[in-house]
């Protein structure tokens, strides 16, 4: 059914969560050596290497207020631009403070991804099916780490990151054609909607009426604002 590939298409950002994790770990010593075309310390090294943390953290503190109020999907489709921006920083970066600014970028929707990719998930999925499809993430985390481990030790820096810069582009466009989820409608009273949605992801068999209600039954138990708490049912 449609929220296979709905969950598969989300999953592109993990792997570019992977992408921005493990960046620096085959390419350290290139970049000390010069490869880059300008000076870059040890000590500078350990800034670029740990930057995207900082990013990630502050995005942890608002991504989730952010996703009740504009949504799972457009939450994640705006995650884009800072992500882009950041590899495309990393990608023709001429001095050290544009690495850390790329570095803090990537690290920002790395964080909210984080978040994100398996609320999405969890929020589109059957429950027979949600355990399997939620493992997508750490699949497509590990793949993009391994992306880096393989690429990055035999491609130039400049080039491997530019690979890297292309997965959230090729996000953006797969993504923009998958719906909200139906939670989100059902949080701010669009049963109807919601109902589509189900349609949409469901196969033509599937008891949609059954879902929707006990949907509806799980929001009202939850505790305002706690978007995973519907998973414990």
């Amino acid at each position: 059914s449609f929220q296979i590939f709905a969950a598969f298409a989300a999953s592109i950002s993990a792997f570019s969560i992977g992408n921005a994790i493990g960046w620096t770990s085959q390419i350290s010593l290139k970049m000390t050596e010069g490869e880059m075309g300008f000076e870059i310390t040890n000590d500078q090294l350990g800034w670029i290497g740990s930057l995207s943390a900082v990013g990630a953290a502050f995005m942890a503190l608002i991504i989730g207020y952010i996703c009740d109020k504009i949504g799972r999907k457009l939450a994640q489709l705006l995650l884009v631009l800072p992500m882009a921006s950041g590899w495309g920083l990393l990608v023709w970066a001429s001095n050290v403070p544009m690495l850390y600014a790329g570095r803090i970028l990537t690290g920002m929707s790395m964080g909210a991804f984080m978040v994100t990719n398996p609320l999405y998930i969890n929020e589109i999925s059957q429950k027979e099916i949600r355990g399997i499809l939620g493992s997508l993430t750490q699949l497509f985390i590990s793949g993009g780490i391994l992306f880096d481990a393989i690429v990055g030790k035999f491609a130039s820096i400049q080039s491997y990151t530019l690979y890297c810069f292309v997965v959230p582009m090729i996000f953006g466009c797969v993504f923009i054609f998958m719906p909200e989820t139906p939670i989100y409608y059902l949080r701010k009273g669009e049963e109807g909607t919601a109902e589509k949605v189900l349609k949409k992801l469901r196969s033509k068999e599937y008891d949609i009426e059954s879902e929707l209600e006990n949907l509806k039954l799980s929001l009202s138990k939850q505790q305002e604002g706690n978007s995973f708490k519907i998973f414990k049912e």
